[in-house]
């Protein structure tokens, strides 16, 4: 199952580069937590700035489309050298827990 996240995580990192975000997927310090998302640079963090409510967006879109909650740790619009989103390891656990619901799949429970 990490595997297959692993392969989503750099998927998206290779789609954000495509569209200059210059991104990178990469394991984080503790690698049997999860990963790690850079995106080295963000043609909007001019508009991000004033509007931080678009660095929010990218971070709900990010959790819907990789199926989990994920965690935005730093962005270039607040002043960041990098945009960093951590990614949390998919248990089994919660893999079950996303397919009995699919309304809930990747949000936060809390």
């Amino acid at each position: 199952m990490y595997k297959r996240q692993e392969k989503r995580t750099e998927a998206l990192a290779k789609a954000l580069s495509t569209d200059g975000y210059a991104a990178t997927a990469r394991s984080a310090p503790h690698p049997q937590r999860g990963e790690q998302l850079c995106q080295h640079h963000c043609p909007v963090a001019h508009v991000a700035e004033q509007f931080p409510q678009l660095c929010e967006a990218e971070t709900e879109f990010f959790a819907e489309l990789l199926g989990t909650h994920v965690q935005r740790l730093a962005t270039i619009a607040h002043g960041d050298g990098v945009c960093t989103t951590f990614i949390p390891k998919i248990s089994h656990t919660q893999v079950d827990s996303d397919n009995a619901s699919a309304s809930t799949a990747g949000r936060n429970p809390a």
